[in-house]
């Protein structure tokens, strides 16, 4: 594996760094720095959000002054390590690596899992399903995301099996996490609004796909108004007590769907598939998940909005 970016420079790589995080919240990346530190600020540090908690010079290190390579740098703060394959070297084993990477996925999955909150909400991508009549989530980036709301605790699969989802057949995997949760449905003509149908449809999500399950939505008040809509819409939007997804959250989803493509979720997934010896049953796996979307599609008129909202 190489592991990078370091700076050019004498003992500016990996054997000049001693301090090495395996923070979950990083996934596959790791977070690295010359000399360990548990000083009140470094630990206060750890507590910052993920955006924030290794980003930038560690000033508030009580060796600043020491390390201080100007205003912005320092030679202790942190930086932020990816690990590649490399391919070319004889000691490659590309079997390894694959089970490395459905090991760290499962890891992954686990810590997403104890996020999830009963009644809150996460997010997911799929691919686009072909009933018209399901949620579609199409963002301006051409992106889709799927959004559900939590119906119980997730668990992990003790044994393969085929469980029954609202009439369908959903092939589990022994050692993974799901959990089981409904459908958001987009408010017409309302960006980033959803609304929650309690009679809608449930899904089962594999964990390892989340890409956030403690979505934070806010809900229909005088601080947070609808947009502009026909009136006659708004009246039947309303009564559903919509919550708009945050333009940050929706912007941190992006990139994590990023860094997830980057980490080729679907190599793991194959893997995983492999070693449970159910090779035909693939195709369900894919179709009965709960990790389907597909573009919203245009309304022409306000009639047609209106029969949208009837029809969930």
């Amino acid at each position: 594996m190489i592991a990078g970016p370091f700076e050019s420079g004498w003992h500016m790589g990996m054997g000049g760094h001693y301090n090495f995080i395996g923070d979950w919240e990083l996934k596959e990346e790791v977070a690295a720095r010359r000399i360990p530190c548990s000083c009140q600020g470094c630990r206060n540090r750890l507590k910052k959000p993920i955006a924030e908690r290794y980003k930038g010079p560690c000033k508030e290190c009580i060796f600043w002054k020491i390390f201080k390579i100007d205003e912005d740098r320092g030679w202790n703060d942190y930086r932020i390590l990816s690990f590649t394959p490399d391919k070319n070297s004889n000691k490659f084993d590309e079997e390894e690596y694959q089970d490395l990477l459905m090991h760290t996925m499962r890891g992954i999955a686990h810590m997403v899992a104890r996020d999830v909150r009963v009644g809150g909400y996460g997010a997911y991508p799929g691919l686009p399903p072909e009933d018209p009549s399901k949620p579609r989530h199409k963002q301006d980036d051409g992106f889709v995301l799927y959004f559900v709301r939590w119906t119980c605790k997730p668990w992990q699969v003790v044994e393969d099996e085929v469980i029954t989802v609202d009439g369908e057949e959903v092939q589990l995997r022994k050692g993974e996490w799901v959990c089981k949760g409904k459908w958001l449905y987009d408010v017409p003509r309302a960006r980033h609004w959803y609304f929650h149908e309690p009679e809608g449809d449930e899904v089962v999500v594999r964990m390892g796909q989340v890409l956030s399950a403690d979505i934070d939505m806010a809900p229909l008040d005088d601080s947070n108004p609808l947009p502009r809509m026909p009136e006659s819409v708004r009246r039947q939007v309303t009564p559903k007590n919509p919550i708009k997804l945050s333009l940050d959250e929706y912007d941190w989803l992006m990139d994590e769907m990023d860094r997830r493509e980057r980490f080729n979720v679907e190599e793991v997934i194959d893997s995983e598939s492999d070693e449970s010896d159910s090779e035909d049953d693939s195709d369900d796996d894919e179709s009965g998940s709960g990790e389907e979307e597909s573009d919203e599609s245009e309304m022409e008129s306000e009639s047609e909005i209106e029969e949208e909202i009837e029809s969930e």
